[in-house]
Order: C-alpha cells, then sequence, then structure tokens
C-alpha cells in the first residue's frame, strides 16, 4: 500500500525514493 512506502520513503513524480 502506497500509505506504508510513504512512511519510510518521498514520493517523487509518483515515484517512490527510499531514503
Amino acid at each position: 500500500v502506497e500509505e506504508e512506502v510513504r512512511k519510510n520513503s518521498t514520493f517523487v513524480r509518483g515515484v517512490p525514493h527510499f531514503t
């Protein structure tokens, strides 16, 4: 789920960049 990903990553142009 996108919600889970957004917690540990930043979306740029719809692409999840894990930091």
